[in-house]
């Protein structure tokens, strides 16, 4: 996807704003971190663009909706760093990383596991306030 030359088919970052109910200026630094960086108001998309941007900006969005200001991502990332390789050494624990829970709206560690959790012992249910949430995944094995 690259900006357009077209002129009436095309999309500026105006109609994407005014499609997803946001700010301009939102619209505009959301094409940036998306790697346009040249996005300026009467930037033209190519319509055959369109959907394919709007999914993009509306992940993006959300992204920034939920975490503004990244906080709640950085707790998470350093959480994992220091609790990470603990995590790893308790018995039945396949895995570490960390991801959005959407149920409890906040980032978490996640570790899979290759039994039911209530039967991991010394997994805790979270570490410096971040949520460790139980993915059962099972024996992971090599093909």
């Amino acid at each position: 996807m690259k900006p357009s030359d077209k002129g009436s088919t095309a999309s500026t970052p105006a109609s994407f704003a005014q499609e997803l109910g946001a700010p301009l200026q939102v619209i505009l630094q959301a094409l940036k971190d998306l790697g346009f960086e040249d996005a300026q108001e009467g930037t033209l998309f190519a319509a055959e663009d369109q959907q394919a941007l709007l999914r993009a900006l509306r992940r993006k969005l959300a992204e920034e909706e939920r975490d503004p200001d990244g906080e709640k991502r950085r707790r998470a990332d350093a959480a994992f760093e220091t609790h990470g390789d603990t995590l790893m050494m308790i018995p039945g624990v396949m895995g570490t990383w960390v991801d959005f829970d959407h149920g409890r709206q906040t980032y978490a560690i996640v570790v899979a596991v290759n039994q039911a959790p209530e039967n991991i012992k010394g997994l805790p249910s979270e570490v410096d306030g971040v949520p460790v949430i139980p993915n059962e995944t099972g024996a992971i094995t090599a093909g």
